[in-house]
């Protein structure tokens, strides 16, 4: 489940990860971005806002079971979508 509107490279490593990971924004339009987390069952685990101007970085650290999870990158009426591993 990928999908990708957003007119940003965006990275999220690890993936397989222990719950700790980064994101990492590039060549990204200038502006606010919401990222939200959900786990399959569509439950919000994770919830913030940051503001990228070309790049930005943000570091996660969630306390959560085992499985797949979603992370959701919203900016205004774009979005992109990817899943992640937490072992």
């Amino acid at each position: 489940m990928e999908e990708n509107s957003l007119d940003a490279e965006v990275s999220i490593y690890p993936s397989p990860n222990n719950g700790q990971f980064k994101l990492d924004f590039k060549n990204a339009k200038s502006d606010n971005y919401t990222v939200k987390i959900t786990d399959v069952s569509g439950f919000e685990v994770e919830n913030s806002a940051i503001h990228v101007n070309d790049s930005a970085s943000m570091q996660f650290n969630l306390n959560v079971a085992a499985g797949f999870y979603f992370v959701t990158i919203i900016n205004g009426t774009s979005s992109l979508t990817q899943k992640i591993i937490v072992k």
